[in-house]
């Protein structure tokens, strides 16, 4: 059985997404492995205290907006994961991935 970490997990993920994007392979795979493994990092950076990337951007966003729901999870994220539920669309609704 393979043991892995959190950090290893998020480590593999965000290899694999940028190993595909220089391919030119599929856009919604990397952008499920990159905001996969950005959500596990960001979650661990907090957890441990550690000043991130993710928390500066935080600090600079206008007030009331939220990094993960309103930059990752809500505007493609949850498209890739269930459209209909997440984003009120059809299930065969399409959203740009640039």
């Amino acid at each position: 059985m393979l043991s892995v970490t959190k950090l290893d997990a998020a480590r593999r993920q965000l290899v694999t997404a940028i190993r595909l994007f220089f391919k030119g392979d599929d856009p919604v795979s990397i952008l499920t492995l990159a905001a996969n493994a950005w959500e596990i990092i960001d979650t661990l950076c907090n957890r441990q205290g550690t000043d991130s990337f993710s928390n500066q951007t935080r600090e600079n966003l206008p007030a009331g907006t939220d990094l993960m729901f309103d930059f990752i999870n809500k505007p493609y994220r949850n498209f890739c994961a269930s459209e209909s539920r997440a984003c009120g669309l059809p299930t065969n609704g399409t959203r740009p991935l640039a």
